[in-house]
């Protein structure tokens, strides 16, 4: 197994300028060397390094510092400048030191010696400050306040223990879902009973000295969860679906009160994400209860139907196509609205979805309306013609797809919750609400404050529309034709929605959103006989 090297220093140190010129060199030159960045801003540094040399039982004293971390497999060698043997089977980071001990590591191990001109470096370090400071204003999103290549952010997480959290807690501390410079403080939620499972989430953290993570809080206390900048909340078990209308946990509302209870308490206009059955109804909740944060800043997850409808569609697309290389994946599928209430009246709309890189072997090519891509065999540039697809997929494909995977998965897993898929789908989020500096090409669904939408969905309550991330804010995507199929689906789940909120927002004090009257669906088509004018009154 390779190591993994971490480079970290800050913007304005010639030796670290020179560490990472050295790191490049060496990525370029060797297949398997893997090297992970790290620069912070000058300002940021001495904090920063006081609490790695903390965490880790370090002395390491200035820019920049650099250490690997070595697998299961590694071979065996003597670190440079510390006279330290390798064992092979050990699992550990090890620090190199500094930027000579890591050019003399470089030298005896590889045979790469670095020759750098003064003014080589100074480019290097005046390009570093300056993209720190052009930089900073577009990732201010993505870092928190201070913005910028290594800033920093305090993530909240809800129920630490559960899988979902395990999962997401790996991508959140290799740096892939915020802003890759930034160093996320972590404060690991959950019920005091599991406390021992929580504390064994943060020593495998720890364990794994990833530089995205800073410090690492286990609490037990709501309280302190509040104050994280951004907070991830599991709202359990809330709107199971059922037959005779809302069915609601009492437990899982309760709790939901207290979060929304201690963001208040806080005085904190944190971002929340609520995930889980019934997130829509949560959040309301959630609000409810903590009226000084603006409703913006709440938001739930549909992601992962917004994901099936993608993987559905990609399946359709590939029917037929022998050249395995040039199937259709599900993230080629793009503008896949999902709209509605909780997970059981979640509908996916597609008629406004593309497929990028058809004919093309490499994933490339431009955008191709999926109505046309469903309509042309030809669109693969060799393999044999077989697609015979009709130009719309069924609604009962997909609405069946989106609406019984959940069930099915949990069927042929045994019982267990599809954590994979709702982990990767809240890091998809996060990563879009955080890094949005400008308007992306395409959009993407959430579950966002209903006021003042132009589709009819109902007001004062959460409700997933597609959505478009800009300057770190989800807004809801205008100017979208619904169908008539379309229309009658929206409008059950608005419908549903309503009574499962108001349920909820009932059992813990709070007013009912206003009524709704749902908008008439549009005309259905004229029919052949009616397009022809009919009878013309004579009886012939």
């Amino acid at each position: 197994m390779s190591a993994i090297w971490v480079v970290a220093g800050h913007a304005g140190s010639r030796e670290y300028a020179k560490a990472e010129m050295l790191a490049d060199e060496l990525t370029q030159n060797l297949p398997n060397f893997t090297v992970t960045k790290q620069m912070l801003r000058p300002s940021q540094w001495d904090d920063w390094l006081a609490r790695m040399n903390e965490n880790h039982g370090w002395r390491h004293e200035d820019s920049p510092l650099i250490y690997r971390l070595l697998g299961e497999g590694s071979t065996a060698g003597a670190l440079a400048g510390t006279g330290t043997t390798l064992s092979p089977s050990d699992r550990y980071p090890k620090v190199i030191g500094d930027y000579t001990a890591f050019a003399s590591y470089a030298k005896e191990y590889y045979g790469v010696e670095q020759n750098l001109g003064d003014d080589d470096v100074d480019l290097v370090v005046q390009g570093n400050l300056e993209s720190q400071q052009g930089g900073g204003e577009e990732e201010k999103s993505a870092g928190g306040e201070e913005g910028g290549a290594g800033a920093k952010l305090t993530l909240g997480i809800h129920n630490a223990a559960s899988a979902v959290a395990y999962q997401l807690l790996w991508r959140v501390a290799k740096g892939q879902v915020f802003n890759a410079n930034t160093v996320v403080d972590l404060v690991l939620y959950d019920v005091a009973e599991q406390s021992d499972r929580v504390q064994g989430v943060k020593m495998e953290i720890d364990d794994c000295i990833l530089p995205a993570v800073g410090s690492i809080t286990c609490t037990s206390d709501l309280q302190e969860l509040a104050k994280a900048e951004a907070v991830v909340v599991s709202c359990g078990a809330i709107g199971l679906r059922s037959v005779g209308g809302p069915d609601l946990d009492d437990a899982a509302i309760n709790e939901m009160a207290a979060v929304g209870e201690a963001l208040e308490s806080a005085e904190n206009a944190a971002k929340v994400v609520v995930y889980g059955q019934g997130c829509n109804a949560a959040a309301s909740v959630i609000a409810g209860k903590a009226p000084s944060v603006p409703k913006a800043n709440i938001t739930t997850l549909t992601r992962p139907d917004e994901s099936r409808a993608k993987a559905c569609v990609a399946a359709k697309l590939s029917e037929g196509v022998d050249a395995t290389d040039l199937k259709i994946n599900g993230s080629d599928v793009k503008n896949v609205a999902v709209w509605g209430g909780d997970s059981d009246l979640l509908t996916p709309d597609t008629s406004a979805a593309v497929v990028v890189g058809i004919g093309s072997t490499d994933g490339g090519g431009a955008a191709t309306t999926l109505a046309s891509a469903l309509r042309n065999p030809d669109f693969v540039v060799d393999g044999p013609k077989t697609r015979d697809l009709e130009g719309v997929l069924k609604p009962e494909e997909l609405l069946g797809w989106v609406r019984e995977r959940d069930a099915l998965l949990q069927t042929k897993r045994k019982g267990y919750q599809p954590s994979m898929l709702v982990a990767k789908s809240v890091a998809d989020h996060l990563e879009t609400w955080f890094k949005g500096g400008a308007a992306a090409q395409y959009w993407t669904s959430a579950g966002v404050w209903s006021e003042g939408n132009t589709y009819g969905a109902p007001e004062g309550l959460y409700f997933s529309f597609p959505t478009s991330a800009a300057e770190g804010a989800l807004s809801i995507v205008e100017g979208l034709e619904i169908g008539r199929e379309m229309r009658i689906e929206i409008n059950a789940a608005g419908e549903a929605q309503k009574a499962k909120t108001d349920a909820a927002l009932e059992k813990v004090g709070l007013p009912a959103t206003p009524a709704y009257t749902p908008p008439e669906p549009p005309a259905p088509p004229a029919t052949e006989e009616e397009k022809d004018g009919g009878d013309d009154g004579d009886g012939y």
